[in-house]
This record gives C-alpha cells, structure tokens and sequence, in this order.
C-alpha cells in the first residue's frame, strides 16, 4: 500500500487507520497509529533556487590543457550557455588544471 498526505498537511506526524485482513477475508476492528514522516510537507515541495552562474564575464587565464583541443576551444568552458556543437569544451588529455578570473571575489563551495 502507498502511504500519501494532502500538501495542506501540518506538522511532521500523521494518524494512520490501520486494520488487518485475515487470511479468510475478515478484518479487525480498526486502530491509529501516529506515523512520523520526519518532514513537512513545505521540506519536500518547495524547490531550492538555481545556484547564480558566477563565471558568467570571467576569463581562463591559465590552464594545463591546450588551447584549442580540436574545434573545442577551452573559451568554450566558461561562456555560461549551451546551445551548439561549437558552444561547448572537451579535451582528450584526462586530467587537468585551468585557472580562471572571477569579475569579483567569489566563494565557491560546490562545482
């Protein structure tokens, strides 16, 4: 069985019918139990905001990598879109370091 709750649902605990079926077709008379989901119901509908794109203007000023890999130039990494074959970045070298400018001080906690 699927157990479900309405998105106007409150607080973290829900109450539960529950009633048992015997093998012979008969069933209980019924009981609750409070079922605690752990969450709200806002925990889990509410999308989390788009991280902003902070290399948008910023500039590779460096990098291990050759400058053009093929027809897939390293400026193709920070160009902030992705909407033709040649609007992308790839290497064949597996490994790698590029350093880039910012247009202003940034922390970054995940890429």
């Amino acid at each position: 069985p699927k157990v479900s709750r309405s998105a106007s649902a409150e607080g973290t605990t829900q109450e539960l019918k529950v009633v048992a079926v015997g093998k012979n077709g008969q069933r209980s008379d019924a009981g609750t139990v409070a079922f605690d989901w752990g969450m709200t119901v806002s925990d889990t509908s509410l999308p989390k905001a788009l991280a902003p794109n902070v290399v948008i203007g910023a500039k590779v000023i460096g990098s291990s990598f050759p400058d053009a890999d093929g027809s897939e130039g390293i400026e193709g990494m920070l160009n902030g879109t992705i909407t033709s074959l040649s609007d992308k970045w790839s290497s064949a070298q597996l490994s790698g370091t590029v350093d880039i400018r910012l247009t202003q001080p940034r922390t970054i906690v995940r890429w």
